[in-house]
């Protein structure tokens, strides 16, 4: 009724100008001065209905990462490239998608691990000899350190080489503007790694003063 595809809402990514990406469960839209907008890619999209997991913007270029269908690319120049497994890409259903600050496109999948797209070229990291490799959630520092969190731990892809940091399993990761690497731990709550050591976050919870509320 009031314009999304599906009330089912799978993720939100912050765009340029104030507007935010909204993935559902059966296509995508731009949320913008309290509307909702669509244009050439969404239309094409969302007459397919296809199941939105992840959606990444950065500088301009859009990722979105699909349950059934891959990942489509939208770059600068409004190029719109679909990635799928007949052209390369390990599988087709996808549960993150991640762009780093050069442009690079980093797809975290169900059971194939993580998969850079950079130069219309694909490189796949797999975290364990059985395979399985679902990748839950990406973020960076640069193109040379990317982390990423599994159902077998946390990775750090630097130099084209995988590295396990640890078993932890994690919710969440995400890096801040001063390369800080935040944690959501599935027990130990919010954490730092900070030399590849895990440490939980000490919250003091502040109370406000009775005069300034007087």
């Amino acid at each position: 009724k009031n314009g999304l595809p599906s009330n089912t809402v799978n993720c939100l990514t912050p765009s340029s100008d104030s507007s935010v990406w909204v993935g559902t469960a059966a296509g995508i839209v731009l949320f913008k001065d309290g509307k909702l907008h669509h244009d050439q890619l969404t239309n094409e999209l969302n007459s397919q209905k296809p199941d939105i997991r992840s959606v990444s913007f950065r500088n301009n270029k859009l990722a979105i990462g699909t349950s059934q269908t891959g990942v489509y690319e939208k770059d600068l120049n409004g190029t719109v490239l679909h990635l799928h497994y007949e052209n390369g890409l390990p599988v087709s259903e996808i549960r993150k998608v991640y762009i780093d600050r050069e442009g690079y496109t980093w797809i975290g999948t169900n059971g194939a691990g993580l998969v850079a797209h950079i130069h219309s070229a694909f490189s796949q990291y797999n975290f364990s000899t059985k395979g399985n490799d679902q990748v839950r959630t990406i973020t960076a520092i640069d193109s040379q350190r990317i982390y990423c969190s599994t159902f077998k731990g946390i990775y750090m892809i630097k130099n084209d080489s995988v590295q396990k940091i640890s078993d932890d399993i994690v919710r969440g990761i995400d890096a801040d503007s001063f390369g800080r690497i935040w944690l959501v731990h599935k027990e130990k709550g919010l954490c730092q790694l900070t030399d590849n050591v895990i440490a939980p976050v000490e919250l003091k919870a502040s109370r406000p003063s009775l005069s300034k509320i007087v």
